[in-house]
């Protein structure tokens, strides 16, 4: 047992009468003191000083055993303590940021790890999609997956930062913002698709039941009834992966980069033979190269690709198509491995 003196000066001891305790828990209180003597966490006293006790609900269901000591405290004198050292003052003893090669290597290689297979998978027709969303006060993230076995496997990420006034919704609307942008986000995948939609906000499973919905929610509603999916409620434990992705927010070019990929989804019909992934079973590398060189889109810059490495010219790809035309800008994104062609 710890010991350590509460100095209260020469203040007069202070003794309050204790609250009223229901008779339903009297004793429940008794076995709770009987149970802290017996494991030494407290001992009996006799004196002149006295506080009374709170019985508090916890999460779980028990009782937690307070003490009020708000007009101890009001006496007690405070600890005084030492100026701080000149080390400390310096910050020695705490992390100071370096960005050396290594780090940016190491960085680079965490990004492509989380990228690339194993994580990645491709869309599979005759597997079941999953949709994990997730919102906080600073953005919006979802994760894209599918069961492959007994295995959830990745098909792709989406976060987004959220706008001043986006940030003033409340959480429910906020939770329901993200389920809004990340179904539109990946429309080609889910379109046409029934799919489970993964949510730790039990109150959005009154969404599609919900009765009058006026002004923004009636519109976010309106936008969802194209799509057929099943809610349910995951513990926000169990929600990791699109909660990561909501607490870690682009703080420069956030909307630039959203226009930009949304003017991409528009003016371009995107093929799904195209993924920011690496090879994985059962598509081999001479499949997926087969594939990418019937498609009229991606041939023309494959070929291009397959010759040389540098861009061509502007007057050769003038006559071209406005997707080719998009792909020609993306040129430096573009890299070749194993003969198939991949955006980084």
């Amino acid at each position: 047992m710890t010991q350590h003196r509460i100095n209260t000066g020469d203040h007069p001891p202070i003794k309050q009468y204790p609250r009223c305790l229901p008779l339903a828990r009297k004793e429940e209180a008794d076995n709770l003191v009987k149970e802290m003597v017996d494991n030494g966490i407290i001992e009996e006293y006799s004196g002149p000083w006295a506080s009374p006790i709170v019985l508090v609900k916890k999460k779980d269901g028990s009782t937690g055993f307070c003490v009020d000591y708000r007009k101890l405290n009001e006496i007690t004198k405070k600890d005084s303590y030492p100026l701080q050292r000149i080390d400390e003052v310096n910050g020695l003893r705490h992390w100071i940021w370096r960005n050396a090669d290594e780090c940016e290597k190491s960085f680079n290689s965490l990004k492509q790890a989380l990228t690339s297979s194993p994580i990645l998978t491709y869309p599979r027709t005759d597997k079941d999609i999953i949709l994990d969303t997730d919102a906080s006060n600073e953005g919006i993230g979802a994760v894209l997956s599918q069961n492959n076995g007994n295995e959830e496997r990745v098909i792709a990420y989406f976060s987004k930062s959220l706008g001043k006034p986006e940030r003033n919704y409340c959480v429910t609307r906020k939770e329901l913002l993200a389920i809004v942008k990340s179904i539109e986000h990946f429309y080609h995948y889910l379109y046409g698709w029934k799919f489970l939609l993964r949510t730790d906000h039990a109150s959005l499973r009154w969404l599609l039941n919900f009765k009058e919905p006026e002004g923004q929610i009636a519109r976010w509603i309106q936008r969802l009834q194209e799509y057929a999916f099943e809610i349910q409620h995951r513990t926000g434990t169990s929600h990791g992966n699109a909660d990561a992705l909501s607490r870690s927010p682009c703080q420069e070019s956030c909307k630039h980069c959203m226009n930009a990929e949304k003017k991409f989804v528009m003016e371009i019909d995107i093929s799904v033979k195209v993924l920011t992934t690496t090879t994985v079973d059962p598509w081999s590398s001479c499949e997926i190269q087969k594939a990418q060189l019937e498609d009229p889109t991606i041939k023309p810059i494959l070929e291009k690709k397959l010759n040389s490495a540098d861009r061509p010219s502007w007057q050769e790809i003038a006559p071209e198509s406005p997707a080719i035309k998009r792909y020609w800008a993306l040129w430096d994104s573009l890299h070749l491995k194993d003969g198939v062609l991949y955006h980084r």
